[in-house]
């Protein structure tokens, strides 16, 4: 179900410029008002053209009952992709939604995966978000991990991160993975995971080894 957030003086306006980006008719969208607008701020609704396909249908009710099970104000918007759909959340209860660091989203997606996945006979690929939360969390683990990658090289020692979701942790080991001089490793367990940062200068010998075997 395609979906843009579209901003404007007003609300009017905004749905006005959100029609004729999605080259739609009122009647052929379904629109959610996110900020009112007031005299400083724009307002902000999200405008999504009304599914034709049955499949998203269906999951658009299954999100929107998951959601009223919570007891929060959101809606929802949902697209089918090859392997699944992507979910947006949003709406006044949005910080209630993701939680502490994300943890409430991350739940929600392994929720509504095993129940959008029941029937299926391979295991749906959901993707779910909430304003937009993912991508900013992603800014700040990379920005994070040049800071403490930054850190290490400086002090000569290892730097060790909070316990991390193993999707967190990845994003900075990918991120670091071009800083030639310093190497990351996963310790401890789950849920309570978390990545180590080495100067070159102080690499355990498993990880030296490693690396000797790469080369």
């Amino acid at each position: 179900m395609k979906s843009i957030e579209v901003l404007g003086k007003s609300v009017d306006q905004a749905i006005e410029i959100g029609l004729f980006k999605l080259n739609a008719k009122r009647e052929d969208v379904k629109i959610t008002v996110i900020e009112e607008g007031s005299l400083f701020n724009k307002a902000r609704i999200k405008i999504q053209l009304a599914a034709d396909n049955d499949d998203e249908k269906a999951t658009q009710s299954v999100v929107e009952q998951f959601l009223k099970s919570m007891d929060v104000d959101c809606d929802c918007s949902v697209e089918q992709t090859e392997e699944g759909y992507n979910i947006e959340i949003f709406g006044k209860d949005a910080s209630i939604v993701i939680g502490r660091r994300g943890d409430c989203l991350d739940a929600i997606q392994v929720l509504l995966t095993q129940i959008l996945s029941k029937g299926s006979e391979n295991r749906l690929k959901i993707r779910v978000d909430c304003e937009g939360y993912r991508k900013r969390r992603e800014e700040t683990l990379k920005t994070l991990a040049a800071q403490m990658a930054n850190k290490a090289i400086k002090t000569k020692k290892p730097v060790k991160l909070e316990p991390m979701t193993a999707y967190e942790r990845m994003i900075i080991h990918t991120r670091l993975q071009e800083n030639s001089e310093v190497v990351t490793q996963s310790q401890g367990v789950e849920p309570n995971r978390f990545l180590v940062i080495y100067p070159k200068s102080c690499m355990p010998k498993n990880l030296q080894e490693n690396e000797d075997n790469e080369q």
